[in-house]
């Protein structure tokens, strides 16, 4: 077998192996296999100019993967989270890009959509423009999608919202009243490590593709692409479209060492089969 057959044999197998774990879904403690296969498909799908919607395709691909995973392996730990609890929607929430976009388009595209809708949620947004995770704490603001004390957009909602879950609901309330500022509010590790699998192939596909991997703050990047439909075209093409909106911490360094370690595995092939 020659260089050019075992280089398409591995594509092959890459794309086969990622597709079908996009579809199952993840355990808990993952193999780096199906990370890298994962991101494989994800980067080929970011680098095809022929789809314009690639990078919310590619967000929604991957809390498909997420929510496959959670029911996968689900953990034994009971949440205190419930349908209407949303305490943990009144904080600093950052997304990346893609998943901002994702949200964007479901907003315009979904059930009531109409200027009036987006209006409102940029309207929402203002009170929250500028302010930093610890101004956000105890003030009662609430996310713009929030209605009803219901996320309006929850299948769409980042990872970063995935993996926010309680076991204590009167740590979250605590929170909510602005109480005991750097406390930890104790969360399900499964739901975080399922956030976490999701995330990190995502990261290592924009990468590999040679767009951001910064998170902005949430409200404020939706109401930005909101107003600006041809944003996700533009930043494909290299636009900054978020500027001027705050950026989220730097991803752990175990997050941060396991994109790297993905994007150098398969980059090249990524690159070479454009």
């Amino acid at each position: 077998m020659n260089s050019r057959q075992e280089l398409r044999q591995r594509e092959r197998g890459l794309r086969k192996r990622g597709e079908a774990v996009l579809k199952a879904g993840l355990p808990q403690t993952p193999v780096k296999d199906d990370m890298v296969a994962v991101a494989y498909v994800l980067a080929r799908l970011l680098r095809d100019t022929a789809v314009p919607d690639r990078a919310s395709r590619a967000a929604d691909a991957v809390h498909a993967m997420c929510e496959a995973s959670r029911k996968r392996a689900p953990g034994a730990a009971r949440l205190a989270c419930g349908k209407g609890c949303g305490y943990c929607c009144h904080g600093w929430v950052g997304a990346s890009v893609p998943e901002a976009m994702l949200l964007a388009r479901a907003i315009r595209s979904g059930k009531g959509a109409g200027e009036s809708r987006v209006a409102g949620i940029v309207d929402r947004s203002i009170p929250l423009a500028g302010l930093n995770p610890s101004q956000r704490f105890g003030a009662k603001l609430p996310c713009p999608l929030l209605v009803d004390n219901i996320c309006s957009q929850y299948r769409e909602r980042p990872t970063t919202c995935r993996q926010a879950t309680s076991l204590d609901l009167s740590k979250c309330v605590e929170e909510f009243e602005g109480q005991g500022e750097g406390g930890e509010i104790p969360v399900s590790a499964v739901y975080l490590a399922h956030a976490r699998n999701a995330r990190v192939p995502l990261l290592a596909a924009l990468r590999m593709a040679g767009l951001e991997t910064h998170t902005y703050e949430l409200s404020a990047a939706v109401s930005r692409l909101l107003v600006e439909p041809d944003a996700e075209m533009r930043w494909l093409g290299g636009a900054d479209v978020l500027v001027g909106i705050a950026r989220g911490p730097r991803e752990p360094a175990a997050v941060e060492h396991a994109v790297s370690v993905i994007a150098s595995e398969v980059g090249g092939l990524v690159a070479a089969a454009d």
